[in-house]
Order: structure tokens, then C-alpha cells, then sequence
């Protein structure tokens, strides 16, 4: 009977506050629904502490202490504030960690006792700090089903790709494991998705404008093969103001 009682409550809070909302305030109306909506959403969780739809997943098992070089996590972050959105539910201030070899989400249990992997499929979107990420499928992922940064989001959006893979190196008879790094830059532009990890492919992705960005490229001092990543960022910020 619980979740009946619960909907209830929320639909009734939410029209409670949509109506003293219109009778009381000369704000927009679509600002008092967003608000209405992100408070109804707050008692939801607030009512559910801690929320077992948010704790579903598969227990985590670190593997960091085979490995002898390298960190398997985004930004080598610990456990980090950040938000989510998981199979439908917006949810705030959780503490995430990203494990980029594996492509899984990673937080605590609700009594710290263990770490959960959450189901990757039901995870549409997180942000940890300031790093947004989201989950692209099948043929609309430009590099294979999993999570990508967003690191421009305009008329144009620039996606991140990492990857980290274990080698293995077997010498007198010990093992020596190393994670070795690997980024992948992708342009969506008009509903397309472009590699852009050279100033040839960047080039050619922005073939309309082709001469202007060399132009821009060289006035700027822009050296894409030192610092690709901000020199990726300046260029399209560039291009989508034209």
C-alpha cells in the first residue's frame, strides 16, 4: 500500500501548491510550475529516505590494488557530490564516482557499508562537479554504446570520449598491470557526429566555414597538437557564434 499513499501525496502536495502558486504570486506561470515540480520532487525524497530505487545495482569490487600504474577513475576523483538522472528520477547531491575502464557509475550504499555499480542502462545522465556526462546507445553513440562528456553544448555539442584498458606485461615470473589511456573527440553538427581529434578532421567537419577557422586558427595562435581540448573548445565556441 505504500506507493499508492506516496503518489497520492506528492499529486496532492503538487496541486496544493500549484493553486496557492496562482493566487498568491505574480511570478510566470512556467516558473510556478518548475518550482511547484522541483518541490513535489523534494518531498518525494524526502519521504522515501533512503530511496531503494536509487540503490539498485550490482555490488562494486575494486580491482585499483592489482594494478601497478594508473588510476581506473575520472579525474582520479574519490567519491565525489554530483547528481544523476536514473531510470526516470532526477536525484541531488549524491556522492558518485566514475570508473572509466569499466564505463560504470559508482556510489555507496545507503549505510556505507559497500559500493554499488548502477545498472549503466538506466543511468541517462550525471554530473560530478562540474563534469557533465551522458549515455549514448547504439547508433547514436559515434564510439559505441556508453558515457560521454559534454564538454560544448550550443548549436553545435562536443563530446569527450575516455578509455582505459589493462595491459598486462609478464617478466620473471611477477605481472605488471598498467591502464593505458585513450581520448576520443566527437563534433554533432547537424545531427551528424564527426571525429575531431586533428585540425584535418576538425577542418573537415567544419567544411562550410573552412577558410574563416584557418583564418582563426592562425590569427589565434592556436596549436591544437599541444592542447587540443581547450583549442577544440575555442574553435567551436568560435564557429557557433558566426
Amino acid at each position: 500500500m505504500q506507493p499508492f499513499y506516496l503518489i497520492l501525496f506528492i499529486s496532492t502536495t503538487a496541486c496544493t501548491l500549484t493553486f496557492r502558486g496562482n493566487a498568491q504570486s505574480s511570478l510566470p506561470a512556467d516558473h510556478i510550475a518548475d518550482t511547484t515540480y522541483q518541490t513535489a520532487i523534494n518531498l518525494y525524497h524526502a519521504f522515501l529516505t533512503p530511496e531503494q530505487a536509487l540503490y539498485r545495482g550490482c555490488e562494486y569490487i575494486e580491482y585499483t590494488p592489482m594494478l601497478n600504474e594508473g588510476q581506473p577513475y575520472f579525474n582520479n576523483w574519490p567519491l565525489t557530490p554530483g547528481d544523476l538522472v536514473y531510470n526516470g528520477m532526477r536525484y541531488e547531491h549524491v556522492l558518485l564516482q566514475y570508473d572509466v575502464v569499466k564505463d560504470l557509475l559508482i556510489t555507496n550504499e545507503p549505510y556505507n557499508f559497500f559500493r554499488i555499480a548502477l545498472y549503466s542502462n538506466q543511468v541517462e545522465r550525471f554530473s560530478i562537479g562540474e563534469h557533465h556526462f551522458i549515455r549514448l546507445v547504439g547508433s547514436a553513440a559515434p564510439a559505441g554504446t556508453g558515457f560521454y562528456q559534454q564538454l560544448y553544448t550550443g548549436r553545435l555539442q562536443l563530446l569527450k570520449k575516455e578509455k582505459r584498458t589493462i595491459e598486462e606485461d609478464i617478466a620473471d615470473g611477477s605481472v605488471h598491470r598498467k591502464l593505458v589511456p585513450s581520448t576520443s573527440y566527437f563534433l554533432r553538427k547537424d545531427n551528424r557526429f564527426y571525429p575531431v581529434n586533428n585540425k584535418g578532421t576538425l577542418l573537415a567537419a567544419l567544411s562550410d566555414k573552412r577558410k574563416q577557422v584557418r583564418q582563426y586558427i592562425r590569427s589565434g595562435g592556436i596549436q591544437m597538437k599541444s592542447d587540443k581540448e581547450n583549442s577544440l573548445l575555442k574553435i567551436i565556441a568560435w564557429y557557433d557564434s558566426l
